[in-house]
């Protein structure tokens, strides 16, 4: 992700600054671009650029980030709703109910639900997010 935003509040030691994304992107229908404002986030500023507020900066993410958060908002839930489907006939014997194709997709939805409501809680109260990073001033 690499994108322009504009500066609106800079750290005092400049190592970090509050960002609005530019949304430069446009209808297929249309000609014309728009520049619409997205919502603020904070970014780090690595190289410490002199950046101020009003400043336009261009903004990336990094990639082994990207390449983590695919993984683990794919692949998890992925195997954890094979896995369910495949433990779906243990799980009915456990819980004494016949062994039915509702009853392995309901197996697999609650599998796909809880590891999604899994990784959420992880990535909100565990884990802090890897912030962009500010590369360039325009």
């Amino acid at each position: 992700m690499i994108e322009q935003a504009q500066v609106i509040l800079v750290s005092p030691d400049k190592k970090s600054a509050v960002i609005v994304p530019i949304i430069t992107g446009h209808c297929i229908s249309c000609k014309e671009a728009c520049a619409r404002r997205g919502n603020p986030f904070e970014a780090s500023n690595p190289k410490l650029l002199d950046i101020k507020e009003g400043s336009i900066v261009i903004i990336d993410s990094s990639k082994k980030a990207e390449a983590i958060q695919s993984f683990f908002s794919i692949a998890v839930p992925t195997g954890c709703a094979i896995t369910a489907y495949n433990i779906s006939g243990a799980i009915a014997d456990w819980i004494n109910v016949s062994l039915t194709e509702g009853f392995k997709a309901a197996c697999v939805v609650a599998a796909i639900g809880l590891s999604c409501a899994a990784i959420y809680a992880v990535t909100r109260f565990i884990i802090k997010p890897v912030k962009p990073h500010i590369t360039e001033i325009c």
